[in-house]
């Protein structure tokens, strides 16, 4: 899976120009590493790349954990889709 990180979505500025990564991008791969999933990150791209024998139940503990830190320091309370 992979998630692009936009400033606007009509406009799609990114959160940190090519090929910068933002600094919360940073915190958000050390607090996935610590809860035991392996996210990379390249500029603006989130990536989950889960082994391909990863059982349904882990890879929806992988989703939910991207999706909590993702609201964490980039939704903040706002609307999302």
């Amino acid at each position: 899976a992979v998630v692009e990180l936009v400033k606007d979505r009509t406009t799609r500025e990114p959160v940190a120009a090519w090929p910068q990564v933002h600094p919360a991008l940073r915190a958000f791969v050390e607090r996935g590493r610590e809860a035991g999933v392996s996210f990379a990150v390249q500029g603006n791209l989130v990536i989950l790349a889960p082994p391909l024998v990863i059982g349904e139940a882990d890879l929806t503990d992988a989703l939910g954990l991207m999706e909590r830190l993702l609201d964490r320091w980039f939704f903040k309370g706002r609307r999302r889709v």
